[in-house]
């Protein structure tokens, strides 16, 4: 969802907030020891059940406030932005 407000002849505010669900993903449950075929030994994983867990639901709310004046005969917008203020932690995997 995002919304956008002009007050005054050069000032504006908006904002974006974003809310998803979180992905599915297959669990990595252990690993393995396996010699390749020049004799080098790797780990691999072992997987789980395909797509049975989903990693967390993620919301960011970004904030923006902009003046914009007249330069040398044209706009030149100054912005102050908030991102991610509600500090919410970002999903990763």
């Amino acid at each position: 969802m995002a919304a956008s407000w002009t007050f005054r002849p050069r000032w504006a505010a908006s904002f974006l907030a974003k809310y998803a669900t979180g992905q599915p993903y297959t669990p990595i449950e252990g690993t393995y020891a396996y010699t390749d075929t020049d004799g080098t030994s790797r780990l691999r994983p072992i997987y789980g059940e395909p797509y049975s867990r989903r990693f967390p639901d993620y919301f960011v709310l970004n904030l923006r406030l902009a003046w914009t004046p007249e330069v040398y005969g044209g706009p030149l917008e100054l912005a102050l932005e908030v991102l991610n203020a509600t500090n919410y932690r970002n999903v990763q995997g």
